[in-house]
């Protein structure tokens, strides 16, 4: 007992007999509404306890988990994208097709939560028409020019015909002019002038005046050959093509300068030049020994020359025949080659066959997975080519062959996934499995 002093009840040290020692004695007074736990009768309601429902700068943990995701999954590996079929589109305004010969220029646009750094890959160079290409410098873009067609010539139709050839007349070719000096002999000679295009890596103007650099490369290689202003064709993102005389090209250092005069940059942009190109003539002058010189076709004072009769060609060298010699009195009025290739062409037909394979369900992490048909019965051993699979996998995303393997092991044909590039696992099955063959054959129509 603490007021026992040693043995012995001491009322003067036991502070609640004692005012002097009592804490909840205010300036000597007994006051039983400061709370006195000895005073104070206990009830059975329970105390009101506020609670404090904020969180770190949120009204609620509730609001905060949801302003920052605070209840993400970080898997390893290469991202996956949750794409439900329907949710990816491709749209273009205006819609407009694409021919043969024409240049294009298409920026690809992507929007997504939390994107980071997105890059764009072209996982079949095939899937692109002959003459366009991929590049992410710049803004992720389709470019270039498709290789134009071959045109043939006119079939006029006959009466009673029914078998015409297909030909092609090649672009004829126009020989320099021959100057006559009274000569029998004149050299043949054909000066071809040839401009080359340059693609420079694409500009974005969103700095005013500049500078902008031109370069190839995507950005390593500055174009120390753009020396001559006028040669550059520039259209910015808007489509409209700036002169020359708007802007200076300098080579400040190795670095190929472009500056805009003041108050002639173009309206500032986030995406990037529709072309930027430089472009070069050259101009050659040979000799020219037509392939065939029955081809030739000379026109002299407006009255065609026949071959034999008026003129001889040997080699890369006219000569005119006796009494038929020239003067500088007379003129040729055209002198060209022309040369018409007779078919017959053959007229084909390509056609692409897809084999639906068995459905598979991505559910066992890298495989391996069996291709079969007929329910699993038969094993598919015509997939040798892994290219030539088409695989929407349940969450219709397609698989760039590039991210698996696919082997025949005793009969079996397997398909693996490279490491961490399996797709989500899941219990539905493909939404497509097929192997196209591609066959071309001769078609009569």
């Amino acid at each position: 007992d603490p007021m026992m002093m040693g043995g012995m009840y001491d009322p003067y040290y036991d502070p609640y007999y004692d005012p002097y020692y009592d804490p909840y004695m205010m300036g000597g007074m007994y006051d039983p509404y400061y709370y006195d736990p000895y005073y104070d009768d206990d009830d059975d309601d329970d105390d009101l306890i506020m609670t404090d429902t904020t969180y770190l700068g949120y009204s609620s943990y509730a609001v905060w988990c949801a302003a920052t995701n605070c209840n993400y999954t970080l898997y390893l590996g290469i991202p996956t994208w949750n794409t439900p079929t329907g949710s990816l589109g491709y749209s273009a305004s205006p819609k407009m097709a694409f021919w043969p010969g024409d240049t294009v220029n298409i920026p690809l646009y992507i929007t997504a939560e939390n994107p980071g750094d997105l890059k764009f890959q072209l996982a079949d160079i095939t899937a692109l028409p002959p003459g366009l290409s991929f590049t992410n410098f710049g803004g992720p873009r389709i470019t270039g020019t498709i290789t134009p067609s071959v045109t043939l010539d006119t079939i006029t139709f006959e009466n009673g015909v029914s078998t015409y050839d297909l030909t092609r007349t090649a672009s004829a070719v126009t020989l320099d002019p021959i100057t006559f000096d009274g000569s029998k002999n004149y050299a043949l000679a054909s000066t071809t002038t040839t401009t080359t295009a340059t693609a420079l890596d694409p500009i974005t103007f969103d700095m005013g005046d500049g500078p902008y650099y031109l370069t190839t490369g995507d950005g390593m290689n500055p174009y120390t050959n753009a020396t001559d202003k006028t040669k550059l064709t520039i259209v910015d993102s808007y489509g409209i093509t700036i002169p020359s005389s708007r802007y200076t090209v300098t080579n400040y250092g190795g670095m190929v300068e472009l500056y805009f005069m003041a108050a002639m940059a173009p309206p500032s942009s986030s995406d990037p030049t529709q072309t930027l190109n430089y472009s070069v003539t050259t101009t050659t002058t040979a000799a020219y020994d037509p392939a065939v010189d029955s081809n030739l076709n000379l026109v002299i004072d407006d009255t065609p020359q026949v071959l034999g009769t008026h003129y001889n060609i040997v080699d890369d060298e006219i000569t005119f025949t006796a009494g038929n010699e020239k003067t500088a009195s007379n003129t040729v009025n055209s002198i060209e080659y022309s040369d018409s290739s007779v078919g017959p062409y053959e007229i084909t037909r390509t056609t692409t066959t897809p084999t639906a394979l068995d459905p598979l369900t991505f559910d066992m992490g890298d495989g391996p997975y069996y291709l079969t048909t007929g329910g699993g019965m038969n094993p598919y051993t015509n997939a040798t080519d892994k290219t030539k699979l088409t695989i929407v996998d349940s969450y219709g995303i397609t698989i760039p062959s590039s991210r698996y393997t696919v082997t025949n092991y005793g009969g079996m044909v397997e398909l693996y996934f490279m490491a961490a590039m399996a797709p989500p696992s899941s219990s539905d099955p493909t939404q497509t499995l097929n192997y196209s063959v591609t066959t071309t054959a001769a078609y009569d129509p």
